[in-house]
């Protein structure tokens, strides 16, 4: 099976980070996929194994711009075109008309609005993937017909090595110098709506002579907005920035609670990463985050916004350790059972199949 991955670039974006990891497992199980990027370069370049063609001869900036998109897919013929991503979904109705020999295959992921040209691509599409039951929900609320919609939640697409776990969490606590300090974490792109302005307000009335810490993971245009809040809050002795980090897992296990406060996400990696990790939630509840964690057993579900209840449930994690323990070995259970790398790449390719199969039989 030919199998084409479409996206815009190669950002560090949940999105993203799912193609790349779609496309490597699509090669380990045999299949021939490759990745096609309107973009070259892009920070997961790296990470990616399969074959990769960048449209555009030099990075425009654009991710719009799609030179010789139909044009490669002709030459191509992928069996199978994969649209990843809103700028790449918004191409399959003309993807549709102008290959119409490949079977095309959209995806919802997202809790943001859906712009007009991804809704209507979304209703011709051959089949809809969406990571959590809300995004499925929103597809077919925009006209989708149920049969066309597969749920595949986000994967855990790291090689981490549990048994390293205790180790670096010992390490990355020593050379930050946190002590029995409870240690928060936030992983996610600094940019509107990603929720850090409003988590630092929240934590500014947390305990402020407690010696708690927050760790930011991430980099975007937000970030020096977000530190000089942290000085005029009086903060900064207790925030650390982090940027980008390649491998967070020393930071997710030096961590003892992972804060969420995005303003709409559908399935977040970084909570699928948390709980996998053995880490207790406290999120803003919006989209399909409810989905990455079990509510009131491995985390706790808190209205949108809320800031006093964000606070109480940290503080009731904080207070007690034994409630932490037992919200850590459920969440890693539910992370082991639900979002298994090889399941999620299963999932798909089960798909691929029976679409390829249901076109035979139409010849």
């Amino acid at each position: 099976m030919k199998i084409a991955i479409i996206q815009d670039w190669l950002r560090t974006g949940g999105t993203e980070k799912h193609t790349v990891h779609l496309a490597n497992r699509f090669a380990m199980a045999g299949q021939e996929s490759f990745v096609v990027t309107f973009r070259p370069g892009g920070a997961l370049s790296k990470n990616l194994s399969a074959r990769r063609i960048a449209l555009q001869p030099a990075d425009s900036h654009l991710n719009i711009w799609t030179p010789g998109l139909t044009t490669t897919l002709r030459a191509e013929k992928p069996d199978i075109i994969l649209l990843m991503g809103k700028v790449a979904n918004s191409r399959g109705l003309r993807l549709k008309e102008r290959v119409p020999e490949s079977v095309i295959v959209g995806t919802l992921r997202t809790g943001n609005p859906i712009p007009l040209a991804y809704a209507r691509s979304l209703c011709v599409d051959d089949a809809v993937v969406c990571n959590a039951e809300w995004t499925a929900e929103r597809a077919r609320e925009i006209g989708v017909a149920r049969d066309r919609v597969l749920v595949a939640p986000n994967a855990v697409g790291r090689n981490w090595d549990w048994s390293q776990r205790d180790a670096l969490r010992e390490q990355i606590r020593k050379e930050q110098d946190v002590g029995e300090s409870p240690v928060f974490l936030k992983v996610a792109g600094f940019r509107s709506g990603k929720g850090q302005p409003e988590l630092i307000s929240a934590l500014a009335n947390f305990r402020p002579q407690g010696n708690w810490r927050l760790w930011l993971v991430g980099d975007g245009p937000t970030r020096k907005e977000c530190e000089s809040a942290c000085r005029e809050l009086g903060l900064a002795e207790k925030v650390k920035f982090w940027g980008n980090v390649a491998d967070p897992f020393p930071l997710l296990a030096g961590a003892d609670v992972a804060v969420f406060t995005s303003q709409a996400e559908s399935q977040p990696n970084a909570l699928v990463e948390a709980q996998w990790c053995g880490l207790p939630v406290v999120a803003y509840c919006t989209g399909g985050v409810r989905e990455c964690f079990m509510p009131d057993l491995s985390g706790y579900a808190v209205p949108l916004n809320d800031a006093a209840i964000f606070r109480d449930q940290l503080g009731a994690l904080v207070d007690n350790a034994t409630l932490r323990g037992e919200m850590s070995r459920r969440g890693r259970e539910f992370a082991i059972q639900k979002f298994q790398s090889g399941d999620n790449a299963a999932r798909y390719l089960d798909l691929f199949e029976r679409l390829l199969k249901k076109r035979r039989m139409a010849i």
